[in-house]
């Protein structure tokens, strides 16, 4: 993230996307927990 080089620390730039997901609603975040389940489960196969 170029534009923020000199306000965020590289800390704060990857937690970005966790803070983003936090702020889902509960089902969001369970229809996507399934999704990703469904995707480790086809690559260990």
């Amino acid at each position: 993230m170029p534009a923020f080089a000199e306000q965020l620390t590289d800390n704060q730039i990857r937690s970005r996307p966790d803070y983003i997901k936090s702020t889902r609603p509960a089902r969001v975040r369970a229809a996507q927990a399934g999704r990703t389940r469904a995707d480790e489960e086809a690559k260990n196969q």
